[in-house]
């Protein structure tokens, strides 16, 4: 490929280079003052470095630092999403000194507009229980009683404003989530907190708590710790790490003259920044020209130039033979593919961490776990057996994903950031083998350069070839205009109603009813448009079965997932036992989830976010169910975000009746309608269609094997029937 036909593939018909362009100027940088930085750090030139700055692989030299780009890039990521309604947790992570003060420094300086509260563990007070919680929600007391009673006096307690017994910590942990709700409803409220690692335990286990039932609050909760083990509370939570600076991003900033990548800087030369060995900070940072005799410009597979292995500014690497070089970078190519689950169950980890867009759906998340085995292997294939780069194409899940994500309205800006934050991970892994398996400086350098030219000139085919697929199917694919106002229309833009009204062909001053519907299994046959073609059938077959006063509102999220809204009206009559029958009737391959219902405006968003409530809590189900309502499912959804922790607590609840065997099931569907018809033997024989006799012999087995009598925990004994009911075995143990 040529240096002009490298550009223009660059740039993508302008849709990728100019935004990273104008990040870098809104940062106070340029891109031709970056360039000359580069240049002069490492000697390197030519249209590929160009091409390589104007995608974004380099900062400006404003307040986003270079070194911390990822970093700030995942910050605004989550004051976006809190300011578009949504709640967002990141445990930042580092050792002491590493600069995690400065980036929680930059957050706050992002967040305007919002609410922020921070504040500091301290190593003094992490005896007092208490202190922490105290520091940061004391601004907020005056909010206190609009909580519940049961809730405030245990905070008011907690707090030493009041004499009492020792708090329920659950009880503080659902005041502190009420309280920071609460504080957000005004505008989004943002909570930092520094030196995590000294909280006091009980703010430690309020906060860790809070963090795993945020949902759609305006709430962000942004901890910097040490380690992860430093707080375990925090374990589980979505996790930023900060490392010291690689060799190359020292240089470019302390204008070292570089020696070989092999060797150590040594020191630092910014406060607080740790200069390491190695490729370290998850982001791209290594940048290659290519030199004219590669394998993108023409050459034979396996050959780069013939004899020695040189570069475009580089210095010849005398006695590195070809040979030498591909036996080498086989050997350790084949080590690599040993730890290939951990190498692609990292590379998605950190996507997921870092991309926002990419996250919160688990059908999507499967498909990118999917897309990132098949470019690893590709890239491993590449690398241990010289494939000719013109036999590079994009894997059938990498293509699959960026068509996903063009069906539902995710920006294209993802795609190429997502494959420069992988690449960034599978060099980390390669250059860290080169190092550790080859002793000889020269053949690990020769090694070093072939991996960066290879894994690149993948990056750069497949990258395009993906934002390709990407634009292709985005300009295929229907109703995008409805799809994207409706998107806006969630959010709370300020749109007016009757414009909406008028463009979408749906009324929003009446009753309505959201429903999610699904197709669990790939579309085998018909492609896309025959799973839309059974979602829609399935729209017009709730709106005629349950009573609709007009056409419902379809909107197709991609082509195995559509959003319904149901027209009720001014006088909602809905039948609830008839949603199971339809669905059953008109496809029942479709898993479907269920809103309540709700008026006007706000209540299309509000029976639309209960929807998606319930749908959580059906993915995680086990065995899935055809229909879940988000009336049945409240609080069982906050406990899919800690399923660990609820098992824990069903198991604590129900004792050895939370096992999956014997009559069990039978059991607990018995004493569970027992309790939802108020603890009546003849409500509950009517419900089930038994005998009275049956029903009181099934509770006397029941109870026996609970670990308390009936009566002496209700509430916490009716949840948790209802969370084995919706999830199924995933709450149950075998033993």
């Amino acid at each position: 490929m040529t240096h002009a036909n490298r550009s223009a593939a660059v740039t993508v018909v302008g849709r990728l280079g100019e935004p990273d362009r104008r990040l870098i100027r809104r940062n106070g940088g340029a891109v031709e003052h970056t360039e000359d930085r580069v240049r002069q750090a490492f000697g390197w030139s030519g249209p590929a470095l160009r091409g390589r700055v104007a995608k974004g692989l380099w900062g400006g030299s404003g307040r986003v630092p270079v070194h911390r780009r990822v970093q700030c890039a995942a910050l605004d990521a989550l004051v976006s999403a809190v300011r578009a309604g949504g709640s967002r947790t990141l445990v930042m992570v580092g050792e002491p000194g590493v600069g995690k003060t400065a980036l929680l420094d930059y957050l706050v300086s992002q967040a305007s507009g919002c609410r922020v509260l921070r504040g500091s563990g301290v190593e003094s007070e992490m005896e007092l229980a208490f202190a922490y919680l105290h520091q940061l929600c004391a601004p907020l007391l005056d909010r206190a009683e609009r909580l519940p009673d049961p809730q405030r006096e245990a905070l008011r307690i907690a707090f030493g404003l009041t004499a009492g017994p020792a708090p329920d910590r659950f009880l503080v942990g659902l005041a502190a989530l009420g309280l920071l709700a609460e504080a957000a409803t005004g505008r989004p409220l943002v909570c930092v907190i520094d030196d995590a690692q000294w909280l006091d335990r009980p703010s430690a286990q309020a906060l860790a708590f809070v963090a795993r039932r945020l949902m759609s609050e305006s709430v962000a909760l942004v901890f910097a710790a040490g380690s992860p083990d430093q707080v375990p509370e925090l374990a589980g939570l979505s996790e930023l790490r900060v490392e010291g600076l690689a060799k190359a991003e020292a240089r470019a900033l302390l204008a070292v003259d570089p020696d070989g990548l092999r060797e150590l800087v040594g020191y630092s030369g910014t406060p607080g920044a740790t200069v390491r060995s190695g490729v370290r900070e998850m982001q791209p940072r290594w940048t290659m020209p290519k030199p004219s005799t590669s394998p993108i410009a023409g050459a034979p597979a396996g050959h780069h130039g013939g004899g020695q292995v040189t570069d475009v500014g580089h210095r010849d690497l005398k006695g590195a033979d070809e040979e030498s070089i591909d036996a080498r970078l086989f050997e350790i190519t084949s080590i690599l593919s040993d730890g290939f689950d951990r190498i692609s169950r990292d590379i998605t980890k950190l996507l997921l961490a870092e991309i926002p867009e990419l996250r919160g759906d688990e059908l999507l998340e499967a498909l990118m776990h999917a897309s990132v085995d098949q470019n690893v292997s590709s890239m491993l294939y590449l690398l241990g057996l010289q494939i000719s780069m013109e036999n590079v194409g994009a894997p059938s899940a990498a293509a699959e994903h960026a068509r996903r994500l063009a069906q539902r309205g995710v920006s294209v800006i993802a795609l190429p950031r997502a494959y420069r934050i992988a690449h960034a991970l599978f060099l980390d892994w390669c250059l860290r083998e080169v190092a550790e398996q080859e002793p000889d400086p020269r053949l690990a350098q020769a090694l070093t350069h072939r991996i960066l030219e290879l894994t690149f000139g993948y990056i750069d085919r497949v990258s395009d070839q993906v934002v390709d697929a990407y634009h292709r199917e985005r300009d295929r694919w229907p109703r995008t205009r409805t799809a994207a106002r409706i998107n806006r229309l969630l959010a709370r833009d300020d749109l007016d109603p009757d414009t909406t009204e008028a463009a979408v062909g749906y009324r929003l001053r009446q009753f309505h009813l959201a429903v999610i519907g699904w197709l669990p299994e790939p579309i085998r046959s018909g492609g896309s448009d025959d799973g839309l073609a059974r979602l829609d059938r399935l729209g017009q077959a709730l709106a005629a079965g349950l009573g609709c006063t007009g056409r419902p509102l379809f909107v197709p999220v991609d082509e195995a997932l559509a959003w319904f809204w149901l027209p009720f009206g001014a006088r909602p009559n809905l039948d609830w036992a008839k949603l199971d029958a339809v669905v059953e009737a008109t496809d029942p391959a479709i898993r479907v989830a269920v809103g309540e219902v709700e008026r006007a405006v706000e209540g299309f968003r509000a029976s639309h976010h209960q929807a998606l409530t319930a749908q959580n809590v059906a993915l995680a189900a086990e065995p899935p169910r055809r229909v879940t309502l988000a009336e049945r499912v409240g609080p069982i959804a906050l406990m899919c975000r800690d399923l660990d922790a609820a098992r824990v607590w069903v198991r604590k609840a129900l004792g050895p009746l939370a096992t999956d065997k014997n009559n069990n099931r039978v059991l607990r569907d018995t004493l569970r309608v027992f309790l939802e018809t108020g603890g009546s033997y003849v409500a509950a024989a009517g419900a089930l269609n038994l005998h009275r006799n049956t029903v009181q012999y099934r509770l006397r087995k029941a109870g026996e094997l609970l670990p308390t009598p009936i009566a002496d925990r209700r509430s916490d004994l009716e949840l948790a029937l209802r969370t084995c009911d919706q999830l199924g075995s995933v709450l149950l143990s075998d033993e």
